[in-house]
């Protein structure tokens, strides 16, 4: 079916226009669509309209929740006409909202309300991370530089957990590891962690590291097949393979002659000429291939 050719109003500037019914705009705004129909007073009169109604503030998440219960120019045309939200604003003389700083002392009182719900136990950071209070431990350790600092500006007392050293983490992920692998594997077939190379640095063997986590190295470790050399024989001297050469070389010279062919080239056999006393034991080309490469034809 063909579109009809019909009077409608243009969408952008309302003037009537003849048009099929597929069209929405006039020729002129299909012309110019590229074009914004806002000029700078209009645009910088919207954004007032937007900042009055968030009580004299203005940023991209207003602008945009503003915009979709209002008609008016979108984002992406306020960029492209004055660059950025910032210099839009400045020329409307919009203030942006400022963020609610928190304070030290908010932070450290979320501290305390923390140690108020553990009195029992130390307070750690993953109890603190339990609480869901604000603001974070990792902003409150920005502030102040560690978890103990934080807690001797709130007034906490505050014991670290003692550390293991090194060597002993690392023995205990290895003896987790084996484990859970089931069986002590050979250090060629181990791949960590912790590496090798981790276990050398303190001065063990791979295996002097599984006996001090108290397995043995050859524990449930997978048997490897082996050949029972006992019923292998004994290599064959010179003579004897010189013989076994010999010996199948004839087996195939008899083969040959049994199917009618000849012994020296697997050809059909061709009677040859008796020019020596003994008839030869090949074939009419085979002779004639001697000859020439005898007198170098």
């Amino acid at each position: 079916m063909k579109n009809l050719e019909m009077n409608k109003f243009c969408e952008r500037c309302g003037n009537k226009y003849e048009g099929t019914i597929s069209s929405r705009l006039c020729p002129r705004c299909l012309k110019n669509r590229g074009r914004t129909p806002y000029s700078e007073d209009e645009l910088i009169g919207y954004l007032k309209q937007a900042a009055a109604y968030f009580g004299g503030t203005l940023n991209i998440e207003q602008y945009i929740a503003y915009h979709k219960t209002n008609t008016g120019p979108s984002l992406p045309l306020i960029y492209k006409r004055f660059g950025s939200m910032q210099v839009a604003r400045k020329k409307a003389g919009i203030l942006k909202t400022q963020a609610k700083k928190r304070t030290k002392i908010n932070g450290l009182m979320s501290v305390r309300q923390a140690a108020l719900m553990y009195p029992e136990s130390n307070l750690t950071v993953q109890k603190y991370v339990d609480a869901k209070l604000s603001p974070s431990y990792r902003s409150l350790i920005d502030e102040y530089g560690s978890w103990g600092a934080v807690c001797r500006e709130a007034g906490i007392e505050y014991q670290p957990a003692p550390r293991k050293t090194d060597l002993e983490s690392h023995l205990e992920r290895l003896k987790i590891n084996l484990e859970t692998l089931g069986h002590v594997p050979l250090q060629s077939e181990y791949k960590g962690p912790p590496s090798l190379s981790t276990i050398k640095r303190y001065g063990l063997t791979y295996d002097e590291a599984v006996k001090s986590v108290g397995l043995t190295p050859e524990a449930n470790r997978p048997r490897r097949r082996t050949t029972n050399n006992n019923n292998r024989k004994p290599p064959q001297t010179k003579e004897q393979r010189r013989e076994k050469s010999r010996a199948s070389a004839s087996q195939r010279r008899l083969n040959l002659l049994s199917k009618g062919l000849c012994p020296q080239c697997g050809k059909p056999w061709v009677e040859p000429l008796a020019v020596h006393k003994a008839k030869p034991k090949y074939c009419l080309n085979c002779q004639t291939y001697f000859r020439r490469r005898k007198n170098n034809e």
